[in-house]
Parts: C-alpha cells; sequence; structure tokens
C-alpha cells in the first residue's frame, strides 16, 4: 500500500463521499484493569449528526498519510494464519461486518488485553466499504466500480477526566464553578489500524496497516500481541541509524551536500526496484 492508494482511501472517508459506506459503528471503554465497558454496536444511521462528524474526524486520523513515520504496512507472522492466529480472526470479524455481536465482544477482549496500558481509553472501530471506481489510463475515475474494498478501521483514545472547570451561565449573567464527573474521550488517536490494506486497489489480507500518534513510541504490545506482527524501526531511529553510518564512512567529511547525495542515490534505487517489480 503506497501513498497514493492509501490517500484514496482517506479522501474517501466521509459521509458525504461517493463511493464510500459506513456500516456499522463499534464503541467500547476500556478500564486501568483492561476490563471492556460501555460495549455498543450501531448502525451509522442511527448516530446523530454532531456525534456522526466526531466518529469521522477522530477515525480519519488513523489513515494518516504519512507512511514510514506515523503509519506503517506490517505483515503478519506466520502463526497469525493458525486455527487460533489474529489474521484468521480479524478475517472472520471482517467477514461478519460486526453483526455478531458475540465475535464483536471478543474482538475488544482480545484487543483489551492485548494493549498494555495503565490509564482508561475509548476504542472506535467501523465496518466500511469503498465502492472502487474505475480509472483510465489518465488515472482519472472513468465508470462504476467493479470490485468493492471491505475493511475494519479501529482507533484507540486516550480519556482525559475533567474534574471542574469555570463557565458563563448566560442565565444568571456570572461566571461559575461547574463540577463535571464525566470522561472525555480525545478526538486524536494515541494508536489504531486499518485491515486489510488497499493494494493495487483491492484487497490485500496478508497486511496490516498501523497508525501511531508518536512514531518513537509505538504500541509494541498491539503490534506483536494482537496483530502479531513484526514492530519496524521507526522513521526517527532509522534517520539516527542512517546518521551514524555515515559518520563513520566520512568523518569530517560529513556535510549536507554528501547526506543529500546519498538521499538522491537511495531514491534512485528504490524507484528503480519500483520500475523492475512492475
Amino acid at each position: 500500500m503506497n501513498r497514493k492508494e492509501l490517500s484514496e482511501i482517506r479522501n474517501h472517508f466521509g459521509a458525504e463521499a461517493r463511493y464510500f459506506t459506513m456500516d456499522r459503528v463499534l464503541t467500547a471503554f476500556v478500564d486501568s484493569e483492561r476490563n471492556v465497558r460501555a460495549f455498543k454496536i450501531r448502525k451509522y444511521t442511527e448516530l446523530t449528526g454532531p456525534e456522526s462528524e466526531i466518529v469521522f474526524e477522530t477515525m480519519k486520523k488513523v489513515l494518516n498519510c504519512n507512511l514510514g513515520k506515523q503509519s506503517t504496512e506490517m505483515a503478519f507472522k506466520n502463526h497469525a494464519y493458525g486455527e487460533d492466529g489474529v489474521q484468521t480472526f480479524l478475517a472472520r470479524v471482517l467477514t461478519s461486518e460486526f453483526r455478531d455481536e458475540e465475535l464483536a465482544q471478543a474482538y475488544l477482549d482480545k484487543l483489551a488485553k492485548a494493549v498494555d496500558s495503565d490509564e482508561s481509553y475509548a476504542i472506535l472501530a467501523a465496518y466500511c466499504q469503498y465502492d472502487t471506481p474505475r480509472k483510465n489510463k489518465m488515472d482519472e475515475e472513468d465508470g462504476d466500480s467493479d470490485t468493492v474494498f471491505r475493511y475494519l478501521l479501529t482507533a484507540l483514545c486516550p480519556i482525559a477526566k475533567v474534574t471542574s472547570s469555570l463557565v458563563y451561565d448566560t442565565f444568571d449573567d456570572a461566571i461559575l464553578r461547574q463540577e463535571n464527573k464525566n470522561a472525555v474521550i480525545s478526538k486524536a488517536p494515541f494508536t489504531g489500524f486499518l485491515y486489510p490494506v488497499f493494494t493495487d486497489r483491492a484487497n490485500d489480507v496478508h497486511h496490516v496497516l498501523y497508525y501511531t500518534k508518536t512514531p518513537n513510541e509505538p504500541c509494541t504490545n498491539l503490534i506483536e500481541d494482537f496483530l502479531e506482527c513484526e514492530p519496524e524501526a521507526t522513521m526517527i531511529a532509522e534517520q539516527t541509524g542512517m546518521k551514524q553510518v555515515l559518520d563513520t564512512l566520512l568523518g569530517d567529511d560529513l556535510t549536507y551536500e554528501a547526506v543529500a547525495t546519498v538521499n538522491e542515490k537511495l531514491n534512485q534505487i528504490v524507484a528503480k526496484n519500483k520500475t523492475d517489480d512492475a
């Protein structure tokens, strides 16, 4: 899944998107002891207008196009394809379209058990469909779709508890202290994933797109224990490693021009490999 394909999915993710539909939305609260609470499955049409906007705004952040930094495509380990493997499990959940409440509950329990967090968080997940439109040689949409990309999008959002605040009371025309014991769900997920990925404008069930808000602090438990994928080095780690290699090779001759030249050569090799693969 390249940046162009990810951008296509992101651009067609919204209530007004022509080829997109969101069928069912799953929401839940996970407490600090990894217990799943407030579990609910609803049809997208049951959401109110303001609630729908927040769901789209929050979940769209998981479709971050910053590939290699905040978003990383990962392959499943061999074990994931076994009878009790996560790829097999995710395929079942995808096929169920969140219509099977017991399976959806198992999905949340498995996810909550894997994520190592001392803080409570919320889970937003949705079953979506993208009726992939055909394109002509100019890469322009050229008629109705003949394939459907079905996918699950999951976002894990931190929770902040606001105990009190000052508010303006329009009735009394005064600024007052107001108690608020409700937990506020952030619209900025700390992690999430897309399954399956959209490769060559079709389903690729062998990979998952992992998202993290902080590239240098990925949720390794989610990657290894739930998704059963190999965590990859973050871009920051890769950049540090590259600098160390260049420092060793060039020493005092390490300049901006030298780094730029190496980067250009690497880009040429990547481009050539893509062409050869095609």
